[in-house]
């Protein structure tokens, strides 16, 4: 299988990551269109950059603060791979379902718009000084690991999260010139009402009034893999779904378009990195 296969999917290796990011740690193009096994918050400092999720598209300013929801596909396009300066923060399902209080649950802000749309915070010059602050600090903490980080960290990323949430119960989200082609929205529409499907390139060319090879490089132009890679990982990513909701591994594989199980089990093996029942197991373990 082509390595795109596993790496459309990306396995957070620590329950928290947090990186101050330039061009230099771009994601390669052929990695472009990618997803995470946890929750993203991206805020964009400098650049010439175009963030895309399956339906829409934005030129990013600075300011702005993207919320990914886990298993959401998402990636970025670099105008002028000259500067690219950035904030990352990742952070796995089981840690931030800890972090809030039966008051507050720090989650809402990823889940104000459905997962295929941009969640969308602007940030004012003092606002991005302060969570950049915060950033640098919680960085520091989880690459030094000095006494009492643990602590430390989950404080920083409280108050991270605390910020944002306050925003958001402000903010509605923002409005933006799309970038997005309609007929690639539209395909990738398409793909997500017929997943379990057989999908053909003739289908999505005749239902988007395009040439399928037109289609097909503009496609991958974009997301940076092919319609069929596209497909199977976001036929992987519901089966992840199905299994965390409790789902037998043979349902999931059932219900997440594949008709093969050993084929299912192998293709989820590469992109997960553990079998389908691992993935269940460890999931349910926290």
């Amino acid at each position: 299988m082509n390595e795109i296969h596993r790496k459309i999917l990306s396995i957070l290796d620590r329950d928290v990551i947090c990186e101050l990011k330039n061009a230099e740690n771009h994601i390669p193009e052929s990695l472009l269109f990618h997803n995470h096994d946890g929750c993203e918050i991206y805020l964009f400092l400098n650049g010439d950059v175009n963030y895309y999720t399956e339906s829409s598209g934005k030129k990013l300013e600075r300011g702005d603060l993207i919320l990914t929801r886990a298993y959401a596909f998402h990636g970025s396009v670099l105008v002028s791979p000259a500067l690219h300066d950035r904030i990352v923060i990742n952070i796995r399902e089981s840690v931030l379902s800890g972090l809030g209080s039966p008051e507050t649950d720090l989650s809402e802000c990823f889940l104000r718009t459905p997962s295929s749309e941009l969640n969308l915070l602007h940030l004012e010059e003092d606002d991005i000084r302060r969570f950049t602050e915060i950033a640098m600090q919680l960085q520091a903490e989880l690459l030094k690991h000095p006494w009492g980080s643990d602590v430390m960290s989950r404080a920083l990323l409280q108050q991270l999260l605390v910020m944002i949430g306050r925003l958001t119960v402000t903010d509605r989200p923002q409005e933006y010139p799309g970038i997005m082609p309609d007929f690639l929205a539209e395909t990738f529409s398409y793909i997500e009402d017929h997943l379990c499907d057989e999908i053909t390139l003739k289908q999505l060319a005749e239902h988007v009034h395009h040439n399928g090879t037109y289609l097909s490089r503009c496609f991958k132009k974009l997301s940076g893999a092919s319609l069929t890679q596209y497909i199977l990982a976001k036929r992987i990513a519901l089966a992840q779904k199905l299994l965390r909701e409790g789902h037998s591994p043979y349902d999931a594989c059932e219900l997440s378009g594949f008709n093969n199980y050993s084929n299912f089990s192998r293709t989820f093996s590469r992109q997960a990195g553990c079998s389908p029942r691992k993935y269940q197991k460890l999931f349910l373990q926290g």
